[in-house]
């Protein structure tokens, strides 16, 4: 009975795996400056810029997008590699600065950099980007290099709900009919035992 327990639990988790191979699809998106922050000690101004919203970057929509998702019985994962042609992001973002930009609580900003910013709520959202707590949320944030390309990289892992939990309803089904069988075992050999 056992066996016929866990086969019927570990087949239901069969049937509600997706066996399909790891998939990549391009997708375009457009950049656009979503603000400024500054930093006194070497004057430098940041631009932000990410992947939606702001104030759009006059450049091509960029496709270079790859998503691969893979799934297992007990966990999903999704990588992203999103390519940015850094050097036409960075003119763009030069070009679209107005000089009063450079200019705060009357000191002047000499250096303008440029950085990719990707806000999220969930902690477990990776990227090789650095990250920081906020409050509701995290904030990656990867410089861009003005002289070449730059790969944003974003990963995630979930787990299969359905899954684990089909898997301890298994679990505990087995112990109920494990501890139910040597009660029964016991009351027996104790009604022997009595005879």
């Amino acid at each position: 009975m056992l066996v016929i327990l866990l086969f019927c639990a570990f087949t239901l988790c069969a049937c509600n795996r997706q066996g399909a191979p790891a998939k990549e699809e391009k997708i375009a998106y457009k950049l656009g400056v979503i603000g400024y922050g500054y930093d006194e000690e070497t004057l430098t101004v940041t631009a932000y810029v990410a992947l939606s919203g702001g104030q759009q970057l006059e450049i091509p929509p960029q496709s270079a997008v790859r998503v691969r998702e893979a799934k297992s019985l007990f966990y999903n994962s999704t990588r992203i590699e999103v390519s940015l042609n850094s050097r036409e992001i960075c003119a763009a973002v030069r070009a679209q600065t107005p000089e009063e930009i450079r200019t705060k609580d009357n000191l002047i900003y000499n250096s303008l950099s440029v950085a990719l910013r990707y806000d999220t709520i969930y902690k477990s959202v990776k990227t090789n980007g650095e990250r920081f707590t906020r409050a509701g949320g995290y904030t990656h944030i990867l410089a861009l290099s003005e002289d070449g390309d730059d790969v944003f990289v974003l990963s995630q892992t979930t787990q299969n709900s359905a899954n684990w939990y089909s898997l301890l309803m298994a679990l505990a089904i087995a112990l109920f009919a494990l501890a139910t069988g040597g009660y029964l075992l016991w009351a027996h050999a104790r009604e022997k035992h009595k005879a």
